[in-house]
């Protein structure tokens, strides 16, 4: 299930669509999806848009600025 950024312009969601569970980030508008992490559960946005929240068993975190598209 996509999980969209509080601001709506980015989606986080898992795929195994390597041959592995991970969490990807796109924009909103399209483009190549970038892959975060490997995760199992589904990637989940902070409130204020600046962390996405994933994990296995203990859960993990990326700053959004990581996830840089450019």
């Amino acid at each position: 299930r996509p999980n969209w950024s509080p601001d709506g312009t980015r989606i986080a969601f898992n795929s195994n669509k390597d041959g592995q569970s991970a969490v990807y980030v796109m924009d909103a508008g399209g483009g190549a999806p970038k892959r975060l992490a490997n995760a199992v559960f589904s990637a989940t946005w902070s409130s204020d848009g600046e962390w996405i929240y994933h994990g296995q068993e203990a859960p993990s975190v990326v700053r959004q600025a990581d996830c840089n598209l450019s």
